[in-house]
């Protein structure tokens, strides 16, 4: 095993720490990767923006405006999150393979896992995002009618403006933050689904439920990796658009906020999609550390490590009249003397396969 295999229980700290670890010995290659869906939507965004230019200067121009908007958006928003969910899942696999198997993460052999499972990704990518969206949509409308209720019966009591302010605020923050933890709760759930199918061989329709199981009790360190990779993405937009918004506010481009410059829009998307390439790949990492981690806490999968390098027991000595024992050999077979037959125990893709006796079947430590 190498220094970066998870074979504890680990921190956030420990996690974020081994991420940029990860990130800095893989750069370019991880830049490559996620570089073609930011390309992608950074594309739809500036096609949207020339739509708007063209849509302002009105006449026959107005049609082909409205066109490159509806095109900008329909790349900006579906083509170039999807690209981005498969290339996120082809990564959970090749940074699996860095951390377990010290293999380094190049561009070629994530493409080739991609295409190795496009139909299962991209289906359990799209089933999480419609129950990412319609739990957060329920957590929504559940704080909206809770403020509005609370409201009301603040109303009821006919108070001063004053008081209003002293009590409406602190609930909306309570009632913010409160939205805040539920947001990593639901993500917390949801985002083992590349890691279930990309490392276990999981399918769509069973991948839901596994990314549930492992991903139970995972808020905190979700929030702390959200905050940390907002902090990162802060960092870069203002290293690089401080200085833009002061040249600009000198040059008198910021006369009119609501017709800005077609440059400055140009500047701060080109700042937000820089920010997005260099952050998403620490991110991944350390949800595919946390997915290990997990896997230890619940399954006792260190100890399933260990004892796949020890090797299975030897079989005891049989009767002469016994049928032969069953012999295992190559890690995803079983042999029997005259008849090779698949192991149903060895799904595709699952850690460790070296020499390893598999598990009776509804085994929580075995994949």
């Amino acid at each position: 095993m190498n220094d970066k295999t998870v074979l504890e229980p680990l921190s956030t700290g420990d996690i974020i720490d081994r991420a940029l670890k990860i990130y800095r010995q893989n750069f370019g290659a991880m830049l490559g990767i996620v570089a073609i869906p930011g390309l992608v939507t950074y594309s739809g965004s500036l096609l949207t923006l020339l739509g708007s230019s063209k849509m302002a200067m009105g006449g026959a121009s107005t049609v082909n405006g409205g066109i490159l908007i509806v095109l900008g958006y329909g790349i900006a928003l579906l083509v170039g999150p999807l690209l981005n969910l498969l290339a996120i899942g082809g990564l959970s696999r090749t940074v699996a393979d860095c951390v377990m198997l010290d293999q380094p993460i190049e561009f070629r052999q994530t493409l080739k896992m991609i295409q190795g499972r496009f139909g299962q990704l991209l289906a359990g990518q799209f089933l999480g995002m419609l129950i990412a969206g319609g739990l957060l949509m329920g957590l929504f409308m559940v704080a909206y009618f809770v403020l509005i209720f609370l409201f009301i019966i603040l109303m009821m009591f006919k108070p001063t403006p004053g008081v209003i302010v002293s009590i409406t605020i602190p609930l909306t923050l309570l009632l913010l933050a409160g939205m805040a933890l539920g947001y990593c709760a639901v993500y917390a759930r949801l985002v083992f689904i590349p890691c279930s199918i990309m490392i276990e061989g999981q399918t769509a329709s069973t991948c839901i439920s596994r990314s549930f199981t492992l991903g139970k009790g995972n808020t905190w360190k979700m929030l702390q990796i959200f905050l940390f990779d907002f902090a990162i993405a802060a960092a870069i937009v203002s290293a690089l658009g401080i200085p833009l918004g002061i040249w600009g506010f000198f040059n008198g481009s910021f006369d009119d906020l609501a017709n800005l410059p077609p440059w400055i829009t140009i500047a701060y998307s080109t700042v937000d999609q820089l920010a997005k390439l260099l952050t998403v790949p620490i991110a991944t990492i350390a949800y595919c550390l946390l997915y290990f981690d997990s896997r230890v806490r619940k399954e006792g999968y260190d100890v399933e490590l260990i004892a796949s390098r020890i090797g299975p027991p030897i079989p005891p000595p049989q009767p002469a009249w016994a049928p032969p024992q069953q012999v295992w050999g190559t890690p995803g077979m079983s042999t029997m003397p005259g008849m090779p037959m698949p192991n149903p125990w060895y799904p595709p893709g699952a850690y460790p396969t070296p020499h390893r006796r598999p598990p009776p079947p509804g085994s929580m430590l075995g994949l």
